[in-house]
């Protein structure tokens, strides 16, 4: 095949693929100097707008798509819960060959629609590049049951698998709500979405309902291992933090090496929750054996002082965290800061808070303010 002819067939097949996966493609290419005016206007007006409709101005050559990608940092730091731009983000992304980097935009989309199939088909297709046969199929089965619930053809059994993969996968629950109380409706002695069911009510703060949802499961499978995790959750819920951390370690000697990275981070969740700082800190190890991300380091080194006292492993992890390098989270500020105090060194203390004051912490969580807010009272009582 002469060069120019497999390049053009190589673009034709580019675009194909890009618009398969739901982009709206502009071609700049020889139009004159009023007809790209217009394009680029109209690309401003939408992705500076709504964000209703998001699209992709290319020019021909392959060699400029790593460019397009800038559209798309722009428009989701406008609006960082849109969708769709994640999940064409990935598209952008997989067609560059950067398959990781495109799982992670698709993750992201369905973190924020858990029911989007195109996201699903395409995730399952970067699996596949990456020799993931497992996931990749699962990610098409996923796929088959939420083309099935749009075209109104499910049935119970679909409806609830696509609520657990809302759930355990993505945290959520609002969907596996809605898919649930679908599946409850085609099938009301489905044990598994009453249970799931309980876990979504506990996730709202609806203890009562879950402990309702739960005693009707236990009626029936009073041994399941499963409803003993929703068990464990609802006596936190109820304040028995000792019952609830024995029951929740039960199930996870039994289960935890079979859990994924967000479904670790919800048992981290857990754990700490249960003020159980030995079982947190195994949690962080599992975790950072698959993730390179600060998070898990930080959360050990939390767990290592905040529950076991000790500072030495604290430290150390801290300074692993330096050498990664990288902006610092307020959360690591805080962590320093409260050391650093417990420790002595009022003047560091006294600097961390510094730093917090000028840092964005709209990130921290109910506790860590909590926390902020005791060093602070205790650096203010020192100062008096």
């Amino acid at each position: 095949m002469p060069p120019f002819v497999a390049r053009d067939k190589q673009k034709r097949d580019f675009k194909e693929r890009l618009e398969e996966g739901g982009f709206t493609i502009w071609s700049l290419h020889g139009r004159d100097g009023i007809g790209k005016t217009r394009l680029l206007a109209e690309f401003r007006h939408l992705a500076e707008g709504k964000g209703k409709a998001l699209c992709l101005v290319l020019t021909d050559h392959l060699s400029r798509y790593e460019e397009g990608l800038e559209s798309f940092h722009k428009a989701l730091a406008l609006q960082p819960d849109y969708a769709l731009a994640w999940r064409n983000r990935g598209n952008a992304l997989h067609s560059l060959g950067r398959y990781p980097e495109a799982l992670d935009s698709y993750d992201k989309a369905l973190a924020l629609r858990p029911d989007d199939a195109a996201a699903w088909h395409n995730r399952g297709v970067a699996h596949q590049r990456l020799g993931q046969a497992t996931l990749s199929a699962h990610c098409d089965q996923t796929r088959d049951r939420i083309r099935a619930i749009h075209a109104g053809k499910a049935d119970a059994e679909q409806y609830w698998q696509v609520a657990r993969d809302a759930w355990f996968a993505y945290g959520h629950w609002v969907k596996a709500r809605e898919y649930l109380e679908e599946t409850l409706a085609r099938a009301p002695d489905h044990i598994g979405a009453r249970l799931l069911l309980a876990e979504v009510e506990l996730e709202e703060g609806n203890v009562a309902a879950a402990g309702a949802a739960l005693d009707w499961v236990l009626e029936r499978e009073p041994d399941w291992m499963e409803a003993g995790r929703v068990a464990a959750r609802l006596l936190l819920a109820r304040g028995d933090i000792a019952a609830a951390r024995g029951r929740l370690r039960a199930w996870y000697d039994e289960y935890g090496d079979n859990l994924g990275e967000a479904e670790q981070f919800r048992w981290l969740d857990w754990f700490e929750e249960a003020e159980d700082g030995e079982y947190a800190i195994q949690v962080c190890q599992r975790i950072r054996a698959v993730s390179e991300d600060w998070v898990p380091v930080y959360r050990q080194a939390r767990a290592a002082w905040q529950w076991g006292g000790d500072v030495e492993a604290c430290e150390a992890l801290l300074e692993e965290m330096a050498r990664q390098g990288g902006d610092w989270h307020a959360a690591v500020v805080l962590l320093h800061g409260e050391l650093a105090w417990s420790c002595g060194d009022i003047l560091y203390a006294r600097l961390c808070l510094a730093a917090l004051a000028q840092m964005d912490t709209g990130e921290l969580i109910d506790a860590d303010l909590t926390r902020w807010r005791r060093l602070q009272e205790q650096e203010g009582g020192a100062s008096a």
